[in-house]
């Protein structure tokens, strides 16, 4: 099984991160914060534990985000993490 690492945060052009249904585990990387051109996150159906890091917070120019049907911990609100001022659609939970 593959893991999420620390390396995303080194693609700062990167628009869309596509990665549902690939059986990835572990945790959302912080660095994953670092993504400043980021519009598109969906890792849904992965093997994803712990909490969903406030690092997401400062991805201000994403639009969607499907993060559904992994193993969360914690409590989750859209407003504790989503601050993008373009941000129109559904969280994916």
């Amino acid at each position: 099984m593959a893991s999420l690492l620390n390396a995303l945060g080194k693609l700062y052009n990167l628009q869309s991160l596509l990665l549902w249904k690939n059986s990835f585990v572990g945790s959302i990387p912080n660095s994953i914060g670092k993504l400043s051109n980021l519009k598109e996150l969906y890792l849904s159906e992965n093997k994803i534990n712990g909490t969903i890091h406030e690092s997401l917070g400062q991805l201000k120019e994403l639009v969607a985000i499907g993060i559904s049907e992994n193993s969360w911990e914690g409590v989750a609100t859209e407003s504790s993490y989503l601050k993008s001022q373009k941000y129109k659609g559904p969280v994916h939970l």
